[in-house]
């Protein structure tokens, strides 16, 4: 991998958008949108920990349609781009914060890949 090599982290406001843009009443209606969803957490044991969203669209180009829906200095996507270097350096503060592989994803994968991360160099 390159040294300068980035890990590209997209934050989207669903709140914020929400708020600013009504829900599709159909997933196919006749012109594009974007609709958040709050799924409700039955039979998904990863939604609560991971506060997970659902996005329903009919775009294909989110990266371009979200902020040509930004107006009146409002801002739904922000783009954080972390160098791969700083891996290790940010997993651990995550670590500290109580994130990680093994509270996002309950059960024995997650389990498996906390230990991982923690006990043995990647």
């Amino acid at each position: 991998m390159p040294p300068d090599a980035r890990v590209r982290i997209f934050v989207f406001d669903g709140y914020l958008w929400n708020e600013t843009y009504e829900r599709a009443p159909a997933l196919s209606p006749g012109f594009l949108h974007a609709t958040v969803l709050e799924p409700l957490a039955l039979n998904n044991p990863r939604v609560l920990p991971q506060q997970g969203f659902s996005l329903v669209t009919n775009v294909d180009d989110l990266e371009w349609y979200i902020p040509s829906m930004e107006k009146d200095g409002r801002k739904f996507l922000t783009a954080i781009d972390i160098p791969v270097a700083e891996r290790p350096r940010v997993l651990r503060e995550l670590e500290l914060m109580g994130i990680n592989a093994g509270s996002l994803f309950p059960g024995l994968d997650g389990a498996c890949n906390q230990m991982k991360e923690r006990f043995f160099e990647l």
